[in-house]
């Protein structure tokens, strides 16, 4: 679904990733793991083309699409919920999530996109009716992923959708998000809670100071004994 190929990417003239390479197939949870400022944003916003490649190729479903502009590549599927929720707060929970579905190919199915991701989330369809700002935190996150599967992505990209939420509400969020991957969705999560990611990812890659330093099955970098004292604290 996904290729990056010996990206290079920044901003002005500090390069923040530095030859990254990373797959994604259909159907599957891939965490990118990593501390504060290791480059994980910067990634995720190049894919979705907010921020223009330097050097190396975006492959997306086999095609390039490096230089496509960011508005085409929504219009395709690829989908991120940004860092910080970023809803409109004096609109309705019901008004934030159709605005997830204003492309054309996702207006089309807008009613049977709404009851599916209300079946997936019941506690927007409670709340459909209540302005978004007087949501909690973690209601606000749902609200976010909701938004985001209103655009039918084909690869839907999630930055840091833990932050700033109680450990309590992480275990709501992250339920949510397996209920999610559970549907065949393709998901490319990024994510500084590592125990919780590695639990529902099915591979993962770590980054460090823009460089990919580890990879391979989610399960087994649970295990390894470095991943663990430097980001799980065991």
């Amino acid at each position: 679904m996904l290729a990056l190929k010996n990206l290079r990417a920044g901003y002005g003239d500090i390069e923040v990733l530095h030859g990254v390479n990373l797959e994604v197939n259909t159907g599957e949870v891939v965490a990118l793991l990593g501390a504060n400022a290791a480059g994980k944003t910067t990634l995720i916003n190049c894919v979705s083309g907010l921020i223009s490649a330097v050097e190396g190729q975006i492959l997306f479903a086999g095609k390039d699409i490096t230089k496509l502009p960011a508005h085409e590549r929504a219009s395709i599927g690829i989908i991120q919920v940004c860092e910080g929720r970023n809803l409109f707060p004096d609109m309705t929970v019901e008004e934030n999530l159709e605005l997830g579905a204003y492309s054309v190919r996702a207006r089309r199915y807008l009613k049977e996109t709404l009851d599916s991701v209300y079946q997936l989330l019941p506690i927007l369809k409670e709340r459909r009716k209540a302005l978004a700002g007087s949501l909690s935190g973690g209601q606000q996150q749902m609200v976010a992923l909701g938004r985001g599967l209103m655009s039918r992505p084909k690869i839907l990209m999630l930055d840091e959708p833990s932050l700033g939420l109680a450990p309590v509400i992480v275990e709501t969020v992250f339920q949510a998000i397996k209920r999610i991957a559970e549907t065949g969705s393709t998901i490319l999560l990024v994510e500084q809670n590592v125990v919780k990611a590695l639990e529902i990812a099915s591979r993962a890659y770590v980054l460090e100071n823009g460089n990919i330093v580890m990879s391979g099955k989610a399960s087994d970098l649970a295990k390894d004994d470095g991943l663990r004292r430097a980001y799980m604290g065991i």
